[in-house]
């Protein structure tokens, strides 16, 4: 079988969904070595794309595409591109996708959060009108969907009822090694001393966006301090 994945948003810059494309996609042409992988990326992301993805398995094929993502040209050119290499199956490691590609096609469906918040700039509701068009496509059209939780699983279904809960598998991210070191005695005293930590903090970690809900932090974290001044 030959499968093309959409490596377009490998990389830090991306935030999760970069880092999610980054450790599937090394994994997987190694998990499935009967099959012929076409992996899609950016021209300026080649030698990173390479370096990643061992690009030199006899299995594992570079296809530069220049199309960014959330751009008119992943809907107009894409799909010709994706038709010209005829891929048996297409995965889109995000719900945007080429609505006009009529190939097999799975997408992963990390959260519903834009249906809850759909943007207050200027324009917003231009591009959230899009967006929805968009997932629509994904939700019904794709063979499969995937998500990474029973949490996101129940939101999309609340969100598109008319689809059977058996297209949408649950597969939770992963943990990489690095995340599985052994603390060294005394490390967390040393990092505290060097950045002046003191109890009692408050820790957050994600990407600085108001969908994360960040003004409602700092208005628990203003209360907070006017009870504990320190």
């Amino acid at each position: 079988m030959k499968i093309l994945l959409d490596a377009r948003m490998l990389g830090h810059e991306f935030g999760g969904i970069g880092v999610y494309s980054r450790e599937l996609f090394r994994r997987l042409p190694k998990i499935g070595g009967a099959h012929e992988w076409l992996v899609m990326h950016r021209p300026e992301q080649k030698d990173v794309t390479r370096q990643i993805l061992a690009a030199g398995q006899e299995n594992v094929k570079l296809v530069a595409v220049d199309i960014k993502h959330y751009s008119w040209a992943e809907q107009i050119k894409l799909p010709k591109i994706l038709d010209q290499l005829k891929p048996d199956l297409v995965h889109f490691p995000n719900f945007n996708h080429a609505i006009l590609y009529r190939g097999k096609f799975v997408v992963t469906i990390h959260d519903m959060m834009h249906h809850r918040l759909s943007g207050r700039r200027p324009g917003s509701f231009i591009y959230f009108q899009a967006y929805k068009k968009v997932m629509n496509h994904a939700v019904k059209a794709a063979r499969a969907i995937i998500t990474v939780s029973k949490v996101s699983k129940q939101d999309i279904l609340s969100f598109y009822p008319i689809i059977s809960p058996d297209k949408i598998f649950v597969i939770p991210e992963g943990v990489t090694p690095e995340f599985n070191a052994t603390e060294l005695p005394g490390e967390i005293f040393t990092l505290r001393e060097k950045y002046k930590i003191a109890q009692p903090y408050i820790l957050y970690l994600g990407v600085r966006e108001a969908k994360r809900n960040l003004p409602f932090l700092a208005e628990v974290f203003n209360k907070l301090a006017q009870k504990v001044p320190d």
